[in-house]
């Protein structure tokens, strides 16, 4: 076991609290004997006074578990740096960018909100990097694949992004990504749609990341989209994710959302402060499309395994997107774990 502590840093406003909260009841079920040091970023002064995250805080606190909140200046430079108008919904994505350089440790995981963890995380950070500045996975899904195509990389989902903080300090890497911001956010992305903090790290940081294994960040479409992804490492990630993410319009905490890992939200919750605060309502649209969407994973439970027999028997070819899987395997050579 790793005697050092985890270092975990966490971005939230003060809507998306009762998610972090419910993130990091999560990470604490499943660390009992771990030292746990958990960095909450903000730019909403209304959070550190927040009642309940007082409350959240005081029962959970121990020799073996601390909170930092880090407040931070809406004229910080990063801050200052988004530029306006460019359709980014919530800045507090950014501060991502802002861990690990305020933050320290040998190494510093960031997480979304919208995630939890159902194991053990230090299989993730007993990886060695090396070199490289990160440790991300892969993100295969999507109008991110065509982002990737457009611009040739190789493209990651940033929910999940363990950084190697001294790299990240030698490398100056926080001033490359305000200098990108600054200078070339707008020329490349103006009317464009964009995933905002996400491109930019793609696009500055290609080539000097390390790949992991999906289950640090099984996102919806696993589940969603099961035919289309095979093999055993996307059955690893289905099968037993270490970090599921909620990523996309459907949410564990709207009720009508069936995901097939919404309870476990909804039972991380129920032991925090926000127990009993109702869940928001949807639009009449989403209450119908997306259950519909979730019908799809529930029916290609039992079509995919029948599928594949009869492919396997008359020799059809696989529907996995073409390179998606060599890319994959290729990747997870670098990755212990």
């Amino acid at each position: 076991m790793m005697t050092l502590p985890f270092h975990i840093a966490i971005a939230s406003d003060l809507n998306y609290l009762v998610h972090a909260a419910t993130l990091m009841r999560s990470i604490l079920e499943h660390h009992r004997q771990h030292t746990l040091i958990f960095h909450l970023l903000t730019m909403d002064e209304r959070v550190p006074k927040d009642d309940k995250l007082k409350q959240f805080i005081q029962t959970t606190a121990s020799e073996k578990v601390a909170y930092q909140i880090h407040l931070i200046d809406e004229q910080h430079p990063l801050i200052q740096s988004i530029p306006d108008g460019c359709a980014i919904q919530n800045r507090s994505a950014f501060l991502r960018y802002l861990a690990p350089s305020i933050i320290n440790a040998d190494k510093l995981l960031y997480l979304d909100c919208d995630m939890l963890v159902l194991e053990d995380l230090e299989p993730l950070f007993s990886q060695k990097m090396g070199d490289k500045i990160f440790a991300v996975v892969s993100d295969l899904f999507g109008s991110s694949r065509a982002f990737a195509k457009g611009f040739g990389l190789q493209y990651f989902n940033s929910g999940m992004l363990l950084f190697n903080i001294p790299a990240w300090k030698a490398n100056d890497c926080l001033e490359k990504v305000l200098a990108f911001t600054r200078g070339r956010f707008t020329e490349l992305f103006a009317g464009k749609k964009h995933y905002g903090d996400q491109d930019i790290l793609n696009i500055v940081f290609q080539g000097q990341v390390q790949y992991v294994h999906p289950k640090y960040n099984a996102v919806n479409p696993l589940f969603l989209r099961r035919c289309d992804f095979r093999g055993k490492i996307f059955a690893e990630a289905h099968d037993q994710p270490v970090i599921v993410h909620f990523a996309g319009g459907a949410k564990p905490w709207n009720t009508w959302d069936i995901h097939p890992l919404a309870d476990k939200y909804r039972q991380y919750r129920q032991a925090t402060p926000w127990k009993d605060v109702p869940y928001p309502d949807a639009a009449f649209t989403k209450k119908v499309v997306y259950p519909l969407k979730w019908c799809k994973y529930y029916f290609q439970r039992i079509v995919c395994p029948v599928n594949d027999l009869v492919r396997r028997i008359f020799g059809y070819p696989s529907r996995i997107i073409p390179g998606i899987r060599v890319q994959y395997l290729i990747d997870l050579t670098r990755s212990t774990s």
